[in-house]
Formats: C-alpha cells, structure tokens, sequence
C-alpha cells in the first residue's frame, strides 16, 4: 500500500488522501470550477477507479456545458418545490395554484362529504422535503407513483401528482440544480387514463323546470332558474352583485367568481379573460324576480344578489343540502348517485341558445376564449328534439324531396 502523500502516478488531477498513519483513505480529485477560474474544487472517493470514473464524467459535463455546482445539487427538495411554486403564482388561478399545493402536501384539502368534514391523505411527497435535489432518481419517481397506486387513486390522480413532480423537476434542469430530469423516463410506465363514463347532457325544458320546481321558494331557487337561463357557471352566479343586475335592458353583467380554497370562501376572477365583462340576457319574467328578491332583502350595490346570510353564497353547502335532494325527488337518480349535475343547466342553456343565437354571440355569452369549446364541449345534438324533427320536415318534408330518378344503367348483352 502507496505510502507517499501527493499525486498518483499517470492520474492528472488526482492525489491521494493520507491517515496519520500513512495508509490511503481516499483518492481526491481536484478540478477548477467552470463557472469561478478561481476557485478549485475537490471530492474524494474510497477507489481510484471510482475516483476516474467521477473525474471522466465531470470534465465531460463541463466540456458540453452541462455541468451543475455541488451546492446546486444539494439543494432540497422543498426549496426548488417552492420556487417553482412562487414562479406560477404571477400566472394561474389562486385555485389552481391551491391544487398543486395540496398535491404537494402544503395545503391539507378539506373535503366536505355528507356533511362531515374529512381531511385529506398524507402527501404522496413525504420524505422528500428534505431531501437533496440531486439526490433525487428513477427509482423515487417509481416509488412515488407506486404509492398512488397502493391508495387506490384513480388514474387521473395518478397522472395529475406526477405530472406535479416531473413539472418541478423540470424546472430544476433548466435552472442548473439536477443535469436531467429523472422523471421523464417513467412517464411511460403511467396507466392509461381511463373513458370517462359521466356525459355531460342538455336537459329538455321540462326537465329542468321539474327539477327547479322540487326547489324552495327563494333565493335557491332563484340561483338555479337564474342558471337555467342564463347558462353561467355556479361561481359566477355566487358572485353575481346587484349593481352587475341591468334592470331595463334585462341584462346580468360577469365581473368575479365566487371560489372555495379549502373550505375559504373568496371573490375571485372569471375563468378566462374571455368571460369578464360580458353581458347576458334573461327573459324579463325572471329578471321581475330578481328585482324582487333584491328588493325584498334590501341589498345595495355591493351586494351579493345570494349571499343571503352570510358574506358568500357556499355553492358546496347549496349542492348539498337543496340541489341533490331536488334532484332525487325529481326521479334524476341512479345507481346511488345524481344523474345531473348543476353544470348541466350550462349546457341545456346553450344547446337551447345554439339554433337561434348567431355563433359568435353564443361563444360571447358563454364567456369562451374559443368558439370550438362552445360547440365541441357545450353544444349537444338531440334527436328528439322538435327543432331537429322540424329542420328535417323543413328539408325533406311533403313538396320537398327534389330528389332527380337515377336512371338505370344497361348492361352490355
């Protein structure tokens, strides 16, 4: 056993690293810093065939540019987590943001079920917060997906918390703390998301009138026939106030939406800048009774038209307590569960407005950014329609079939 201190033969940049009693302890290998000419670096290993090997792959990072400081690499987990974090608050919605925190584990969602409220799992990330970014393989993105599976999260889950992770780690190659991103070859390995087997519907106009008629008088009835015909989603109604109310021109004009975070009811922005602003008609029978109704509960313009009580309107508690129920008495339930949902009104009003409504009004009132979600996603075509029967009776009725006798064609004898 080498007993000398120094370099090791024919190992440019590798030196050996000496006990007090001479023996080996290690071999070091000694590097300049590529990003600070004046600063040497060094990192020992037990082999000088561990020592080469690491010595190799360095000099090839920093010749092709992809090489990461120490200190970057050993930066935890939670700390590029929160960066990237604070770099998408500036742009998405606060609810959106609050979705990844709770994937995250920093937020504890709060899920009311039945009236109780019940907390959710543990993080799927637990164990990581600590943990050097660096430090970080295939095998714990693997890990983390397993975990999904063996609570027995659907695959949407399972693709929404890795998507999360493989975003994050993203962001930490491009940023310089990992040389590449871990989770990129596991993405295969995900389950295949499964067919929805929940339809959107358009209701009939009976349909709906019967399940608002199984509604208490008042304001929750007036919330959902207000969605009826005005098509908007259930925050928009929540943050309807009065002075968005347009009296003589029977008119609701959308300004904010009403959002919950975490149990926190808060006024928030419209889904999309397409849908601020915009103003949408409603027939002058239902716009008596929300004059009424503002009149009657004396509310000023500052108002929340259905806030009733308390400051917002809580449409989780509304679905709850007032729309399954009617629901149920209304014979809209199966197999245990609704057959409706309140966002269904949304698509009856613009299935209803769609043979009538020039389509560029329709995507404005609708409040989208493009007209293909007004009419891929919102739209539906019924066959029992009486428009469609009298569309076709219009084409093909008696006096119109214009059709021209093919004449036969002769064979050859």
């Amino acid at each position: 056993m080498a007993t000398k201190k120094g370099a090791v033969p024919k190992s440019q940049g590798i030196r050996y690293r000496l006990r007090k009693d001479g023996t080996v302890r290690g071999y070091e290998v000694r590097y300049r810093d590529p990003e600070d000419s004046s600063k040497v670096r060094g990192k020992t290993f037990r082999t000088l065939d561990e020592a080469k090997a690491f010595q190799r792959d360095n000099l090839h990072s920093i010749q092709h540019g992809t090489y990461i400081a120490p200190e970057k690499g050993e930066t935890t987990w939670a700390t590029v987590r929160d960066e990237w974090l604070t770099g998408h608050s500036v742009r998405i919605k606060p609810r959106t943001l609050n979705g990844y925190r709770c994937i995250l584990g920093i937020e504890r969602k709060r899920l009311n079920t039945d009236r109780v409220i019940k907390k959710a799992r543990q993080s799927h990330f637990a164990g990581w917060d600590n943990r050097p970014i660096g430090s970080i393989t295939r095998a714990d993105v693997r890990q983390l997906v397993g975990r999904v599976r063996t609570a027995g999260l659907r695959e949407e889950t399972e693709h929404r918390i890795f998507n999360v992770a493989n975003a994050i780690l993203t962001y930490a190659e491009q940023e310089g703390y990992i040389r590449t991103n871990p989770a990129t070859a596991v993405r295969k390995e995900l389950r295949s998301v499964k067919k929805k087997e929940f339809k959107a519907r358009a209701l009939t106009v009976a349909e709906a009138e019967h399940i608002i008629s199984h509604l208490p008088e008042g304001r929750y009835r007036l919330f959902t026939l207000l969605g009826f015909w005005t098509g908007l989603r259930a925050g928009e109604l929540a943050g309807l106030q009065v002075r968005n109310v347009d009296h003589k021109r029977c008119r609701i004009r959308v300004e904010a939406t009403i959002q919950d975070l975490n149990g926190v009811l808060s006024a928030g922005t419209t889904k999309s800048e397409a849908g601020y602003g915009r103003k949408v008609p409603m027939p002058p029978s239902v716009m008596d009774q929300i004059t009424a109704h503002i009149d009657a509960n004396g509310l000023g313009p500052d108002d929340y038209v259905f806030a009733g009580p308390n400051e917002y309107f809580h449409y989780q508690n509304f679905r709850n307590r007032q729309w399954l129920p009617a629901l149920k008495a209304a014979g809209f339930w199966g197999d245990g569960k609704p057959t409706v949902r309140f966002h269904d009104l949304r698509h009856t009003r613009l299935t209803l407005w769609a043979p009538q409504v020039p389509p560029h009004v329709l995507k404005a009132w609708a409040g989208h950014a493009n007209i293909t979600t007004t009419f891929n996603v919102y739209v539906h075509a019924d066959d029992n329609d009486p428009q469609i029967e009298a569309l076709v009776e219009r084409l093909y009725g008696a006096g119109a079939d214009n059709v021209v006798p093919l004449t036969p064609r002769a064979h050859a004898g």
